[in-house]
C-alpha cells in the first residue's frame, strides 16, 4: 500500500535569512523563531555572503526551520524533509551539517578536503584528517598563537595548488578542557556546549584572524599519539595521493572522481605526516615548516 506523502507544516511568514556562500555556491537558511535564528548566525557568521564571491542562482539551496509540534522542530531542504521531531540544539547542529554537507559536495571546481586550513602571512597549511585526529584542537592552538583561520572543517583548494578557500564556520571543540586552559574563567561564557562539543567563534580566540583565501604552502596529515615523540616526516607522492582520496569530500562531483586532480595537487604542493603527544609541541613544528 502506498504511503501517504508527508505533508509540511506551514511555513512562518516572519522568517530570518542566513546566507552562506563556498567555492561558488550558496546555501540559504530561514527559520522563524528568533533564538534559533540567533544561534545559527553566530555558528555562520563570518561564512554569511558578501561581495567576496557569487553563486550561480542555480546553486542555491534553501534549507528551512519550521515548528513540528511543541518544542520541536522540522528541518526542510528545498520544500523536502530532511529530518523532523528535533530539539533545538539538535536542529541547529543538523542545519549547520546538512549546509556544510550541501556546499562541499556540491562543488565541481575545485578540490574539498575534510580538513582544517590555517595561515601565516598568506603561506596556508592544510590540515588533513579524519575526525578525532585533533585537528581541532590543534587549529586552535595554532589560531591563538598568531595563525590565521580558514576552516575547521572543509577547505576548497586548486587542483594545482595557488589557492585555497575556507568555510570559517565557528570550531567544534571535542577538547573543552583545552578551552579552559587557553581563556581560564571565560571558556564557558564564549562557548555554546552540547553533546560533549563547545562552539566558539574563531575571534573570540584572536579579533581579526579570520581570513578566507591563502596560498597553499604544505599539506599536513596530523595524528594524536599520547605519550609518543612529535615527528613530522615528508610524504611521497604516491602516499599524498591515496590519504588525500580518502578525505577528499566531492569526488562524485569531480571528473574521474578526481583522481587526475588530486595527483596534480601532490606534485604541485609537498606533503609530511605530523604525529605528537601535545598541540603545543606539534606547533613548533608547524611554524618551522612555515618559516621553510
Amino acid at each position: 500500500m502506498n504511503r501517504p506523502y508527508p505533508t509540511l507544516p506551514p511555513a512562518p511568514e516572519d522568517r530570518g535569512r542566513v546566507t552562506v556562500r563556498f567555492a561558488g555556491r550558496a546555501a540559504a537558511i530561514e527559520c522563524a523563531d528568533q533564538a534559533l535564528y540567533q544561534r545559527v548566525s553566530m555558528l555562520l557568521r563570518h561564512c554569511q555572503a558578501d561581495d567576496r564571491e557569487r553563486a550561480p542562482t542555480q546553486d542555491v539551496d534553501t534549507f528551512e526551520i519550521r515548528p513540528d509540534g511543541d518544542l520541536v522542530w522540522l528541518l526542510t531542504r528545498n520544500d523536502s524533509i530532511v529530518g523532523r521531531g528535533f530539539l533545538a540544539n539538535d536542529v541547529v547542529q543538523r542545519v549547520v551539517y546538512e549546509v556544510t554537507v550541501a556546499l562541499a559536495t556540491g562543488c565541481r571546481d575545485l578540490l574539498v578536503i575534510h580538513g582544517a586550513g590555517v595561515s601565516q602571512e598568506d603561506e596556508g597549511i592544510l590540515l588533513c584528517g579524519e575526525s578525532g585526529c585533533g585537528k581541532s584542537t590543534l587549529t586552535t592552538r595554532m589560531l591563538a598563537d598568531g595563525f590565521d583561520f580558514l576552516s575547521d572543517e572543509i577547505v576548497a583548494i586548486a587542483s594545482d595548488g595557488r589557492m585555497m578557500t575556507g568555510f570559517p564556520r565557528a570550531i567544534a571543540l571535542k577538547d573543552t578542557v583545552a578551552l579552559g586552559t587557553l581563556w581560564p574563567g571565560r571558556a564557558s561564557a564564549l562557548a555554546w556546549p552540547s553533546d560533549n562539543q563547545a562552539y566558539f567563534d574563531p575571534e573570540w580566540v584572536r579579533p581579526g584572524s579570520v581570513r578566507y583565501r591563502a596560498t597553499p604552502h604544505a599539506l599536513v596529515f596530523p595524528r594524536y599519539l599520547a605519550g609518543a615523540p612529535v615527528a613530522l616526516r615528508a610524504m611521497s607522492r604516491a602516499e599524498t595521493v591515496y590519504r588525500l582520496m580518502h578525505r577528499l569530500v566531492n569526488g562524485e562531483s569531480l571528473p574521474g572522481r578526481g583522481f587526475q586532480a588530486v595527483a596534480q595537487l601532490a606534485r604541485a604542493i609537498p606533503a609530511c605526516d605530523l604525529s605528537y603527544p601535545d598541540a603545543l609541541e606539534a606547533l613548533k613544528k608547524l611554524e618551522e615548516l612555515v618559516r621553510v
